[in-house]
């Protein structure tokens, strides 16, 4: 299924961030297969980065207890979800290459 998703984002001639979206959307289905509490894991990790991103105005960030939150430790905390979110891709990446034979594919996830 992924090689299909792969093939046919190559053969449509899709601008490189569909293919890399396709590519994500492959994984994620591996990962789910796999390892779900892993893909729970990546999910949080994403949010918590996503959150930290969008937040406007960080000197008056709060957390969900309702409490604010030292700016600086809210940044701090933003960079390490990022970090395990980059570290769950390279885990998800190689979970990928073991998982799925990728011979037909020309090893496109790598």
């Amino acid at each position: 299924m992924i090689k299909k998703m792969i093939l046919a984002s190559k053969t449509l001639n899709l601008p490189a961030m569909k293919i890399r979206a396709v590519k994500a959307t492959a994984l994620i289905l591996v990962l789910k297969a796999t390892h779900p509490p892993l893909l729970m894991k990546l999910r949080r990790a994403s949010k918590r980065a996503e959150m930290s991103r969008l937040n406007p105005n960080p000197t008056r960030r709060i957390s969900k207890t309702g409490k604010r939150i030292n700016p600086k430790l809210a940044n701090s905390k933003a960079r390490r979800a990022t970090k395990a979110k980059i570290n769950l891709a390279k885990i998800l990446l190689r979970l990928a290459r073991t998982k799925v034979s990728l011979k037909n594919s020309h090893s496109s996830l790598v």
